[in-house]
């Protein structure tokens, strides 16, 4: 391995387009997501969550703080047409405000830890939660805050308050954010150059299954509902987790949002019997979370084989490239030979046979003059290349090779610079046994 800087890596972020209709449509989508929060009674008086903090959490963290604006005005358009009887307009502004922000400092948070908006690793999905959670607790704590201190709820129930509010800001933002930024992907690829359309495949009948698991599942739950309860609505586990796993993140989150708007819908329709919003909000972030997890598990256990892929492909390509001969063999059977091999000894198809000469290899030489044991300890080594006046980031990217002490390290040096190396490796080493080898060819 060669010693080079390594650049700091930046956190994943999706650049999707900012302007004018971008704007406008994120305040209209906040606006009808707000007037229609209404629909999402599973009985009167009883929401399970509130969607607009879904939309405000995905514009935070994908726009970031300039998002705010477009959201403002939705909520001032939105409080006029609903009415704020005996509240001042400003303070209904400033609390509507102070609830967005929540969110803008979670997305700050969340692009401070480095957090993937496609949650590509099951470690993403835990920082999406802990963060939001956290989030809608401030939301909630300074929504109810402004309840108590104008009497629209009394001091006795601010905690129950506090408790409904943030469950139903968090059920939202778990269930409907990782979709919307799904879409918001999806509008940073369209505004990017044109990609090579990949050719049509055929519809499958796995295809078809899916697509049909939604309503067959929906179906199921609103005929046992009656005698089940909400319980019905639990068989949406199966068909997410085979989506998740085939489809990764952006099928699970499609279908995980597409059952609980279904489930919050059906379970009004069914007669089901009344159920306290505990229940709807357990089975909702169940399962966003399961889907999530799921989904993102499955697409990085799918870029390790892409990766691994490529990587063979690379050294495939340098061993076909390397200038030198290689040969790989089983007791003189040649196995494989690169073109510089096959152009040096002839053709690869002939026996050639190879002659073990006397001695050992410089390579088993080095490997026993460093003080491990190679095959039972490390079975791996580096190599480090020295290179004089470097940047402070190649120096310590070299020292940090260099003491490594659980396997063998190879430092390659110029003659010229030999003492400098040497000078160099000292605070690293720490009375480690250094072995020099000579090139006397040239």
């Amino acid at each position: 391995m060669i010693a080079a800087a390594v650049q700091p890596r930046r956190a994943p972020e999706i650049r999707a387009p900012w302007n004018f209709f971008v704007a406008a449509a994120l305040c209209g989508v906040w606006l009808v997501m707000s007037l229609s929060r209404l629909a999402f009674e599973v009985w009167p008086g009883s929401s399970a969550w509130y969607p607009p903090a879904a939309l405000v959490a995905a514009a935070c963290i994908v726009w970031g703080g300039r998002a705010l604006l477009p959201l403002v005005v939705g909520g001032f358009i939105a409080a006029e047409i609903v009415g704020h009887p005996g509240e001042p307009l400003w303070q209904v502004m400033l609390l509507s405000f102070a609830l967005k922000a929540s969110y803008w400092l979670a997305a700050w948070v969340l692009r401070k830890l480095r957090f993937d908006p496609g949650f590509g690793k099951p470690a993403d999905v835990a920082r999406f939660t802990v963060v939001m959670a956290l989030a809608g607790l401030l939301a909630a704590a300074c929504g109810v805050g402004y309840a108590v201190a104008v009497g629209m709820v009394a001091r006795g129930q601010a905690t129950r308050a506090t408790l409904v509010f943030w469950m139903g800001d968090l059920l939202a933002v778990l269930a409907l954010t990782p979709m919307l930024l799904a879409g918001a992907k999806l509008l940073e690829r369209q505004s990017g150059p044109r990609e090579p359309r990949a050719p049509r495949q055929p519809v499958s009948l796995q295809n078809l299954l899916q697509v049909f698991a939604l309503p067959a599942t929906l179906l199921f739950a609103f005929f046992t509902a009656p005698r089940l309860g909400f319980l019905a609505f639990g068989v949406g586990f199966i068909p997410l987790g085979w989506i998740a796993v085939t489809r990764g993140v952006v099928g699970a989150t499609i279908m995980s949002a597409a059952l609980d708007v279904g489930a919050i819908a059906m379970s009004q329709w069914a007669g089901a019997r009344p159920i306290d919003n505990l229940e709807l909000q357990t089975l909702i972030a169940s399962l966003a979370i399961s889907g999530l997890l799921l989904g993102s598990a499955t697409g990085e256990s799918e870029r390790a084989r892409a990766l691994l892929a490529e990587s063979e492909e690379r050294y495939r390509a340098l061993v076909e490239l390397l200038p030198d001969p290689l040969l790989v063999h089983r007791q003189g059977r040649v196995l494989f030979a690169n073109p510089a091999a096959a152009r040096t000894l002839g053709d690869m198809n002939t026996q050639i046979p190879i002659v073990a000469l006397a001695g050992p290899s410089i390579l088993s030489t080095m490997l026993s003059l460093s003080g491990i044991d190679w095959e039972r300890e490390s079975k791996s080594g580096s190599f480090a290349l020295f290179i004089s006046k470097g940047q402070p980031s190649e120096k310590r990217n070299f020292l940090e090779v260099v003491g490594r002490r659980y396997e063998p390290v190879f430092v390659i040096a110029g003659i010229r610079h030999f003492t400098e190396c040497l000078e160099t490796m000292k605070p690293a080493i720490e009375g480690r046994d250094v072995s020099v080898f000579f090139d006397l060819t040239k």
